[in-house]
């Protein structure tokens, strides 16, 4: 399920990047539920559960990163399994889908899964997923929800090791900001790498740089205000 709570602000994080001037992982059962606060008190516990279907879904869905767009009032899923990116009015909790993004079969603890779009993040009037099944980044206009073009961030013969995991725009910088692997899962990143991809035509990324890191990246926080990225 999704929840949309106030939390305190995390006392400290594992390493922090200065630039120049992750919501819970779940698995779902074809459905996202929705939980609305009734106020700012965390003590508060009259909360309203709205659950809702995600349309052409059978059985157990992967879920990793969502994304709310207040632009457009909209909350993206990328549904990996299925192969498409579910966009939820909040108005109407109507869905739209995004669909055609390629999946792929891998190996996980010993059983076949099928993997597809994991991650997602809201650029400027677009809207950027990354996509474990082959290993891509692509472009989605936050209105009409027309698919622009996709990048490949690695060989596909590279695995999930080198696709996206993490994606993050940095509006300060106007960039785009990648984790690769699966670390929870055992899968470290291929080159132990952040890369960054410049955004400065939101709908064109090109890769401008990587920072090296000692390790696989797993999580991210911005600071736009203080030119800080924090994995």
């Amino acid at each position: 399920m999704i929840r949309r709570l106030i939390v305190p602000q995390a006392a400290a994080f594992k390493r922090r990047y200065h630039f120049p001037m992750k919501v819970v992982k779940l698995g779902a059962i074809a459905l996202i539920q929705i939980i609305w606060t009734s106020g700012v008190n965390a003590a508060d516990t009259n909360y309203e559960l709205k659950p809702i279907n995600l349309p052409g879904a059978t059985g157990t869905v992967a879920l990793d990163y969502v994304a709310y767009d207040r632009a457009t009032g909209k909350l993206w899923v990328p549904a990996s399994n299925t192969g498409s990116v579910d966009v939820i009015d909040e108005a109407t909790d109507a869905v739209a889908q995004v669909t055609g993004f390629k999946t792929g079969e891998v190996e996980l603890r010993g059983r076949k899964v099928i993997v597809g779009p994991t991650a997602v993040s809201i650029g400027d009037g677009v809207v950027y997923i990354g996509n474990r099944g082959d290993s891509t980044l692509c472009v989605i206009d936050a209105h009409t929800l027309e698919r622009g073009e996709c990048l490949e961030v690695a060989p596909i013969s590279a695995g999930r090791a080198a696709a996206a995991d993490g994606v993050v725009y940095v509006a300060a910088t106007r960039e785009l900001w990648i984790t690769t692997g699966t670390p929870p899962l055992g899968i470290s990143s291929a080159d132990k790498s952040i890369q960054v991809f410049d955004a400065s035509d939101p709908r064109h990324l090109k890769l401008k740089t990587k920072i090296p890191l000692d390790g696989s990246a797993e999580g991210y926080a911005v600071d736009n205000k203080r030119g800080l990225f924090y994995t």
